[in-house]
């Protein structure tokens, strides 16, 4: 049924596939969404047909591709899924966050974003183990709370700045790092930044 209806799509005047995209009544938003792609390879979709595509997109859960996503695709390279990250950072802090959505960037060929996650994972690092020390003994303070905040900030930054490109990659058919990889990364992460804390503690 989906063949046939793309065989006749070609078939179709800009000003047919135009109409079948805004007909809610006698086309599925599978066909309203083909139609629209048809239009996109033509070089023949407006602004408002284009919005009109991604809306359908996100209704039935096809997530946008993006650029970065086809080319890190054609490179064979692999990426950290967003729960990997959650897992990483939960487990092995901070650093741990900014090594994998550092490997992220380079691999979707974003070089100054990931130079620069590396500067503010260090700054966000210092601050966040500093402040612990200065927190005053009388203020009790959960063990769990800070490692769950700082994880919950890390997902929330991926899922903004690389949320599209890592659901594109995925859909695309992109490999992602397996578990015993992340678990890994997150010891040793824990390692350096438990070796960082001592350091810090000594020093201030």
């Amino acid at each position: 049924m989906k063949l046939n209806f793309q065989e006749t799509i070609k078939n179709k005047t800009d000003r047919e596939l135009e109409i079948i995209s805004k007909d809610y009544v006698f086309y599925s938003e599978e066909e309203r969404l083909i139609a629209l792609s048809e239009l996109e390879i033509r070089n023949s979709i407006t602004e408002e047909s284009l919005k009109r595509k991604k809306e359908i997109e996100v209704s039935i859960g096809i997530p946008t591709i993006t650029e970065q996503a086809l080319e890190a695709v054609k490179s064979t390279k692999r990426i950290y899924s967003m729960n990997a990250i959650w897992v990483g950072t939960l487990l092995g802090g901070p650093l741990v966050a900014g090594y994998l959505i550092s490997n992220n960037f380079k691999v979707f060929n974003e070089i100054s974003k990931s130079k620069k996650t590396w500067i503010y994972t260090i700054i966000a690092t210092i601050i966040i183990f500093c402040g612990i020390f200065l927190i005053s003994d009388d203020v009790e303070i959960p063990n769990q709370i800070i490692p769950l905040v700082y994880t919950a900030i890390a997902y929330f930054l991926v899922k903004q700045f690389q949320g599209k490109n890592i659901s594109a990659y995925i859909a695309l058919g992109g490999k992602t790092f397996g578990w015993m990889r992340i678990i890994g990364i997150s010891l040793i992460g824990f390692a350096i930044t438990f070796i960082f804390v001592v350091l810090l503690y000594i020093l201030i």
